[in-house]
């Protein structure tokens, strides 16, 4: 085995592939301003925004360097959701929040009738969750309440479309929310579904990452 376990290969925006990137032994740092592998001229990246690190002979991980616009990861199966996990889907960036149901009302009775007493305010509703739109300079955009056993997102179907989006598919990802878990999955979409990734990932065999607006595939060789 080479000394180089991995390399990226940077996918351009046609489809076919540019230039590739050898990553180090041990330890390769990406960045605009600092690191091994530079990309000077996209805004988008952070002066140093990921680590590549060599754990084994044969695997690697890549953390986020708490970089601004994030390392997001292409899902390759149904993937567990978490509170403020951002999501990108063609162009549409988004933030899920997790909607809990309230507490019972340890108080709501009537002490007279030992029958349970009316709550003020609005009547709690089925939605679990919802996927806030998140746009440029960090700004918070709609909100989209979500409900029922799934919500389809697409460019022409599913409870939340994005019509003017050609990056989206005409069906696209699934938020789903069964037996307590949350998820998300991508449905087949030619450019695929990202999720952020929080602090670092075990990488595997032809995983897609985003970095900025480069687009790179992980080869391990």
């Amino acid at each position: 085995m080479s000394d180089s376990l991995a390399r990226l290969v940077l996918l351009l925006p046609n489809g076919q592939e540019g230039g590739t990137y050898p990553l180090k032994p041990d330890i390769t740092r990406i960045g605009r301003q600092q690191g091994n592998i530079l990309f000077l001229d996209d805004p988008y990246v952070s002066p140093l925004h990921a680590t590549f690190q060599r754990t084994s002979s044969n695997s690697m991980t890549v953390r986020d360097e708490n970089s601004l616009n994030g390392l997001f990861l292409r899902l390759r199966e149904k993937t567990p959701l978490e509170h403020n996990d951002a999501m990108l889907i063609g162009k549409q960036l988004f933030l899920f929040e997790k909607i809990q149901a309230p507490p019972p009302d340890e108080d709501g009775f009537d002490p007279h009738t030992d029958a349970p007493s009316p709550v003020w305010g609005s009547p709690y509703s089925q939605y679990w969750g919802r996927v806030m739109q998140l746009i440029s300079g960090g700004k918070r955009g709609n909100a989209i309440l979500l409900g029922g056993e799934q919500v389809d997102m697409g460019r022409e179907r599913g409870q939340i479309t994005f019509p003017g989006d050609r990056y989206i598919s005409a069906i696209h990802a699934r938020i789903s929310f069964l037996n307590g878990q949350y998820a998300l999955e991508d449905l087949g979409s030619r450019n695929g579904t990202f999720i952020r990734i929080r602090k670092e990932h075990h990488l595997k065999h032809n995983d897609v990452l985003i970095i900025g607006e480069q687009l790179l595939r992980v080869e391990f060789q």
